[in-house]
């Protein structure tokens, strides 16, 4: 998946810059539905108000197994 994923220049230099973490593969045991649910939950806890919220693919958000695997 990394060297997949360093293909891509951004990602890459994203990587280089250390503005991304080691890609992870992570298997959730709830639906799409929960995830941006849960996702929405902290965004909303850092401040971001729910009518401006965008979920974005890829975020630079640390710690995200304590919000998605708990």
């Amino acid at each position: 998946l990394e060297a997949a994923l360093r293909e891509n220049f951004h990602y890459d230099w994203a990587r280089k810059l250390g503005q991304l973490e080691n890609s992870k593969i992570v298997v959730l045991p709830y639906s799409e539905n929960e995830l941006q649910k849960r996702i929405a939950s902290r965004m909303t806890s850092e401040g971001v108000f729910e009518s401006t919220m965008k979920i974005p693919a890829l975020n630079r958000r640390k710690n995200w197994s304590k919000w998605l695997c708990n």
